[in-house]
């Protein structure tokens, strides 16, 4: 319960000179939808799992393997993503999820995006490298690093409305910068002010205890605000040389997976949003109001069709029955619209070089699309 003798502040708290950062989209992903890493869900689970609840229970129906997450090169789409967390935030018996998951995150859970951080000259470096490379990181957010005369702000913008997981997107994503601070500089690091745009919840003090700074809820925009003579803070582990290389490895990896053109995805998840019905491509170019002639089309542009997605697609959720479930060949066929078994044996072989109970046996093999990739969806 709220501390009734005192309640906390809610009002919004004006920023001169800084440019109106535009309000989420409603509903969907955004239009630039962008693949992110599985840290952030790794580390979701694990608080889950000691609270009973079941790594495959967040995971089920995403295509995905409780393994899949120990995989640093693994990432998901935006949608898939989002839709995870809010189931995370469904199961959780605690409130503060976000709160217990953002303690145990650190530089080193984001790759080379943490690499290329650590190895910065000051702070101050390391925040506008975290912005730039953000899509780097494992998180719903676009981030923005601004100055002022006095202040400067971390700030994380939702391209779209997050529904049930912005709390836990926020306190994630706050808790982990404000707490890596020391950890990059060997020293204290204080805020000014922490500002968040949703009501304060029931365990708001937890807020102030950790970031040891006044807390405004219902504000214009989140943000952390600290003094500008943060980011002249030296790092300990300053490295030119490991940071240029660091660097071109954020390169690398956007370069990788901006291939992964957001409009595909956005097909393939509607392929799974069906459950064991695959759509034929009319009725999936209806769903995107346009005819399957445009459909087609607009694959082409990017080098696919729309059945090299369904199959695709079909690989994926085969290599995962077959890896992480029980379930007869008969019964994975049916799910995967084969009219029998043999069919699905047949196409299977195709895909991976091995027969269905053979794959069963020795586990997951290196190749198949969107499996050893790292990419679902």
């Amino acid at each position: 319960m709220p501390d009734l003798q005192k309640t906390p502040v809610s009002r919004e708290v004006p920023v001169g000179g800084i440019a109106a950062i535009p309000s989420p989209s409603p509903g969907a992903p955004p239009a630039d939808a962008w693949p992110i890493p599985v840290f952030l869900i790794n580390t979701a689970a694990t608080v889950l799992a000691e609270h009973g609840v079941p790594a495959e229970a967040l995971l089920d129906g995403f295509g995905m393997s409780v393994r899949d997450l120990s995989d640093g090169r693994f990432v998901v789409p935006y949608a898939s993503f989002l839709a995870i967390l809010q189931r995370a935030v469904r199961l959780s018996p605690i409130e503060d999820l976000g709160i217990e998951v953002g303690l145990r995150v650190k530089p080193s859970h984001w790759g080379v995006l943490g690499l290329a951080v650590s190895s910065c000259r000051t702070l101050g470096e390391a925040l506008e490298i975290g912005q730039r490379y953000h899509r780097v990181s494992s998180t719903l957010n676009r981030l923005h690093f601004v100055k002022t005369d006095t202040e400067c702000y971390w700030i994380a913008e939702s391209p779209c409305d997050l529904g049930s997981a912005l709390r836990f997107s926020m306190e994630e994503e706050f808790l982990s910068v404000f707490l890596s601070g020391p950890l990059l500089t060997g020293g204290p690091i204080s805020a000014l002010r922490l500002e968040l745009t949703y009501p304060a919840p029931v365990y708001w003090r937890r807020y102030e205890e950790i970031f040891g700074c006044p807390v405004v809820f219902k504000a214009k925009r989140n943000q952390i605000v600290f003094d500008l003579h943060t980011t002249a803070i030296p790092m300990i582990q300053a490295n030119e040389v490991t940071a240029e290389i660091a660097r071109d490895l954020c390169e690398a990896f956007l370069a990788e997976h901006r291939s992964t053109n957001s409009f595909v995805i956005r097909v393939r998840e509607k392929i799974l949003q069906r459950g064991h019905r695959f759509p034929d491509i009319d009725e999936m170019a209806r769903d995107f109001g346009m005819s399957s002639r445009t459909l087609r089309n607009r694959l082409a542009e990017h080098k696919t069709s729309y059945r090299d997605i369904v199959n695709s697609v079909r690989e994926q959720l085969a290599c995962n029955y077959i890896r992480n479930t029980s379930l007869q060949l008969d019964e994975i066929a049916w799910r995967l619209g084969y009219s029998d078994s043999r069919s699905f044996r047949r196409a299977f072989f195709q895909w991976t070089g091995v027969p269905p109970n053979q794959y069963r046996k020795q586990g997951a093999l290196p190749g198949p699309v969107g499996i050893g990739s790292g990419v679902i969806g």
